[in-house]
């Protein structure tokens, strides 16, 4: 076991992301951020309480990640009020495990448009939990997101980070080196489940065919639809869907009219998180906009040097 260490979480409404030093070197790793509420038997008439991967929980019982995908009628919405307070120990006892963990410091964030209302709840509840009958108890820190991205991009003075997740886009402003609370916010329901919708209507409408939100990204990712194990090439509808996403996106962050004259003059926007990918590399040339190597990781990545920075190491 791998005891006394560091653990950087970014717990997404699509997925989680981790990092944890190993052998000297920072890995960073990653699952869906998918819980189901299991009872009685399974699809195969199993029961499922004799299934090694189910975890207990204040007296109910979970599947946590990939496993809980296979059960899409007892999913718990991500968007449920509070899901990151509620089930946040859920995540780190999965990480812990599969990992074979017990930091001492861990690291969790929250979007910039509730963080200063979670942050202290958020703290407590995972101090201190207990998951399948284990005790853990760890110090906490939570940062608000994008801060991590900005810290690996190495800490400029004057600043936007946009950070774009599942669901949020986060905003991040920095002026003389320090977070700016007035040109900083979080936009909800403008992540990639946005995009992700628009290929799934797409796809309705033209094949007259039912894809799930993760089908959708892999069309995203690959240009291609296969039907009947034949490949539709959908490169230019998707490059156009891309640029109307940006654009969007974009819009929707320069509303806020005192962050536009910023925006103009800002040292360097920088944008990152899952998003990214699918941010129009024609809008990012435009607008002189920089995405990082790892830009799903990047948050993760950033939230380990500061808890290094924290910790003396």
């Amino acid at each position: 076991m791998k005891e006394n260490i560091l653990l950087a979480t970014d717990i997404g409404y699509g997925d989680t992301k981790y990092g944890f030093l190993e052998d000297g070197k920072l890995t960073v790793k990653k699952f869906p951020t998918a819980i189901a509420r299991v009872t009685g038997r399974d699809s195969f008439g199993e029961y499922i309480e004799e299934d090694n991967e189910l975890i207990a929980y204040q007296g109910k019982n979970y599947y946590v990640g990939s496993k809980a995908l296979n059960y899409p009628d007892r999913l718990i919405p991500t968007r449920t009020p509070d899901f990151n307070l509620t089930y946040s120990p859920l995540i780190l006892y999965k990480i812990f495990k599969q990992e074979d963990l017990k930091p001492r410091m861990v690291s969790l964030s929250l979007s910039i448009g509730e963080f200063k209302r979670k942050k202290e709840s958020m703290k407590k509840i995972c101090s201190k939990f207990l998951v399948n009958g284990e005790y853990f108890e760890q110090e906490i820190f939570v940062f608000p997101q994008g801060i991590g991205i900005w810290k690996v991009a190495g800490s400029p003075q004057n600043a936007i980070i946009i950070d774009i997740g599942h669901n949020t886009v986060d905003v991040l402003s920095i002026k003389s080196g320090a977070p700016d609370r007035e040109l900083s916010f979080g936009i909800d329901n403008m992540g990639t489940s946005n995009i992700a919708t628009e290929i799934r209507n797409f796809i309705f409408q033209k094949f007259n065919e039912l894809i799930t939100e993760h089908e959708a990204k892999e069309i995203l990712s690959t240009g291609k639809f296969t039907l009947y194990r034949k490949e539709i090439p959908l490169t230019e509808m998707v490059e156009d869907l891309k640029k109307e996403y940006s654009e969007k996106v974009l819009n929707s962050i320069l509303q806020h009219t005192s962050l536009k004259e910023f925006f103009k003059r800002a040292e360097k926007v920088i944008l990152a998180g899952g998003g990214a990918y699918f941010f129009s590399k024609e809008t990012q040339k435009e607008y002189g906009i920089e995405i990082p190597p790892r830009p799903e990781f990047a948050n993760t990545e950033g939230f380990f040097q500061i808890l290094s920075e924290i910790s003396g190491g």
